[in-house]
């Protein structure tokens, strides 16, 4: 019921690549139909050649590491030819031996996610003002001690002659330790 009914798309998928099964969701960017996509695999299904590399590699990575592989792919979708980015978590599935018998693929759209993300960054970029984006440190009582540099736009940089690459990650004391407590205490 879970795979039915959810939006991301659920594979499984023997060591040949071969659909093994595969969630109705396929049929948000896939022209086949469920069952015409069980006991195939991507070079069967006409998929492009880049997209077909990615999952023969992803496949045999996954098959002989016997760990989790987690990695982005764009797809283009054959039903509105809109470009799609997703997350892919695959999980081998391990018979009794230990051997990787399958695999297990999620695919989870993750397009507006990154759209997003990519707005806020051109206007985080753009903006007029200096901005920087900070994460507070605090004592073990709660107090506010310190802040890390996340990011700063352009116009902090002009503004105040330090380099994203020479902040960012860097603690506030560590980069200018004659900073007024008050600070801290005011961001925190």
């Amino acid at each position: 019921t879970l795979a039915l009914n959810i939006p991301d798309i659920i594979a499984r998928l023997n060591r040949a690549g071969e659909f093994i099964y595969v969630s109705p969701s396929i049929t948000q960017i896939i022209s086949k139909g469920v069952s015409e996509i069980i006991g195939k695999n991507h070079r069967e299904l006409g998929m492009p050649a880049e997209l077909r590399e990615f999952w023969d590699l992803s496949i045999a990575k996954t098959i002989e590491s016997g760990r989790i592989l987690e990695t982005e792919i764009e797809y283009v979708s054959e039903i509105d030819k809109s470009t799609r980015i997703y997350d892919l978590r695959m999980m081998p599935e391990f018979g009794d031996s230990g051997e990787v018998l399958s695999l297990l693929a999620i695919l989870r759209d993750i397009t507006e996610g990154r759209r997003s993300e990519e707005n806020y960054q051109m206007l985080f970029n753009q903006m007029q003002e200096g901005f920087a984006y900070h994460e507070m440190i605090y004592s073990d009582d709660g107090y506010p001690v310190d802040y890390r540099f996340i990011d700063i736009n352009p116009a902090f940089e002009k503004m105040t002659g330090l380099a994203r690459d020479q902040v960012s990650g860097k603690r506030v004391l560590e980069l200018m330790p004659q900073i007024e407590s008050f600070w801290i205490e005011t961001y925190g």
